[in-house]
């Protein structure tokens, strides 16, 4: 006799669970590949208490949703080398120089993020040459402020960039969009209702402006 096919009552059940985590106060914001997040942590990055989020993170098992996580939120909040040391734990064969073979091309344009915030242009552009899409948005946007910081160096310095890759110190490579990329998708802060006037900013504003 044939077994019963069992599975859209499998079905079934997985999707009623989904559907029932997803209502649940402290249910994580979750990945297809099993990362997961708690949701006081998600709701500090969604709202940009990138600060918060900082340590939160850091009490949370180190799985790689938690480290990119973190790394991007160093980024946002000026901790640029915890940021490059993370990426490039992630990123790197241990002990080597090389790309690992499962970094994907969030993980690689995030540690080039780091990089180019880390006054190594040089290495950011390495990275992006590692991607699988080079032409990824977010790798345009980094390439873009690298030309246009080269734009301003001086003839020589700027010689000496595009024949050997080599920077001069301590020169900043300003940007003009937010570093790092979310490894889970972070949509942004509902508005809050006004429920006065008030010349007074809300605490939270303060916080989003002071950890940014």
């Amino acid at each position: 006799m044939s077994k019963p096919n069992t599975l859209p009552n499998t079905l079934s059940r997985a999707i009623t669970a989904a559907v029932d985590a997803a209502h649940q106060p402290d249910s994580a914001a979750t990945r297809l590949d099993g990362g997961d997040l708690p949701r006081s942590v998600f709701n500090q990055i969604r709202s940009g208490n990138y600060a918060n989020a900082c340590h939160s993170l850091r009490t949370l098992p180190p799985n790689q949703i938690h480290r990119i996580c973190l790394g991007v939120c160093a980024m946002r909040t000026g901790k640029i080398d915890e940021a490059i040391q993370i990426f490039r734990c992630l990123s790197l064969n241990p002990g080597t120089t090389v790309v690992r073979g499962d970094a994907d091309d969030v993980l690689l344009i995030n540690y080039a993020t780091a990089l180019l915030l880390g006054n190594l242009p040089s290495g950011a552009l390495d990275v992006l040459g590692e991607l699988k899409d080079r032409d990824a948005p977010a790798a345009a946007e980094i390439r873009s402020a690298i030309d246009r910081w080269a734009r301003g160096l001086s003839f020589w310095r700027r010689l000496d960039w595009k024949l050997n890759h080599i920077e001069p110190p301590n020169r900043v490579v300003p940007i003009d969009f937010a570093p790092g990329i979310f490894p889970i998708a972070i949509p942004p802060s509902p508005p809050r209702p006004v429920a006065g006037i008030s010349s007074a900013p809300h605490a939270q504003d303060q916080i989003t402006a002071t950890d940014r």
